[in-house]
């Protein structure tokens, strides 16, 4: 699986689910890439403002305006919308 529609498909499903374990998230990508790599692209998804994982659970969180975050979610929004 390409981490760029890992990273999509991710970031839009904890917008939609808004708070879930980690092990909930990960299985439907389970067999399409380790988890080393899930772990990594939640990390970054944290990084850009777009939740925040304590303890193995994944809390959706709204990005800074004007972020990296903030940016991806409405890029993503606008593609969800075209389909």
């Amino acid at each position: 699986m390409n981490p760029m529609i890992a990273l999509a498909a991710l970031a839009s499903t904890i917008e939609e689910v808004k708070e879930g374990s980690e092990s909930a998230f990960y299985l439907p990508f389970m067999g399409k890439i380790s988890l080393d790599k899930f772990q990594a692209i939640l990390g970054i998804l944290s990084q850009m403002g777009i939740c925040k994982v304590e303890s193995h659970y994944v809390t959706f969180t709204t990005p800074p305006a004007g972020s990296k975050g903030e940016e991806l979610l409405a890029r993503l929004r606008e593609a969800m919308a075209g389909v």
